[in-house]
């Protein structure tokens, strides 16, 4: 997914500050009901940190710095994060109607509700569909200038709406998100791409 990373950092400051699934995992929650499997050890910098073998997989570590994991879907809530705010943009931004539109939308919509289904705890999917339409609603906060200059920015094909769709268009594009979806597994934010 380094398209998406790529098509992402085009946007330029000010996207990255919409967090929307940093909470999609309750970290220390996922620590107390499996009391008995946490291991006390250190993280890579050699902070004191807690790790969790989950056993199908998945593992945590958390420290000071914050709480990562591995997994077969290590980043999905990354990629998650990242498509729901393409997509909020491109509808703010009233990106005209193609292949990579459609794919786009295909492809949230299946990873929104595998997101949904896999956070700890498990979210309803119109919790879900709330923080894409916050991507929206912040955006609209800008006066109507900002957002014209910004649409200009990242629609045309060298912006991040429009070499996400451009990717998208191809249908192997997302072949990589679209196999991770095939198996349960929380949807991990940290490490992103």
């Amino acid at each position: 997914m380094k398209w998406l990373l790529a098509a992402f950092l085009i946007a330029g400051p000010g996207f990255a500050e919409v967090y929307l699934g940093d909470d999609l995992i309750d970290f220390e929650r996922l620590l107390r009901e499996n009391a008995d499997k946490v291991v006390k050890t250190t993280d890579r910098a050699g902070n004191p940190a807690r790790s969790l073998d989950l056993g199908d997989g998945q593992s945590i570590i958390c420290s000071d710095m914050g709480c990562t994991g591995e997994g077969s879907n290590s980043g999905l809530g990354c990629d998650w994060e990242m498509l729901t705010i393409v997509r909020g943009m491109a509808v703010a931004c009233s990106a005209p109607p193609s292949e990579g539109l459609t794919a786009l939308e295909a492809l949230h919509a299946r990873l929104s509700a595998h997101v949904a289904a896999n956070a700890f705890p498990p979210r309803e999917p119109g919790e879900i569909e709330a923080r894409y339409q916050r991507v929206i609603k912040e955006f609209k906060k800008g006066t109507d200038a900002v957002q014209r200059k910004t649409c200009e920015e990242v629609l045309p094909a060298s912006g991040m709406i429009g070499s996400t769709l451009e990717i998208l268009s191809d249908p192997e594009a997302a072949a990589e998100i679209e196999g991770r979806l095939l198996s349960p597994g929380l949807p991990f934010i940290d490490p992103c791409l």
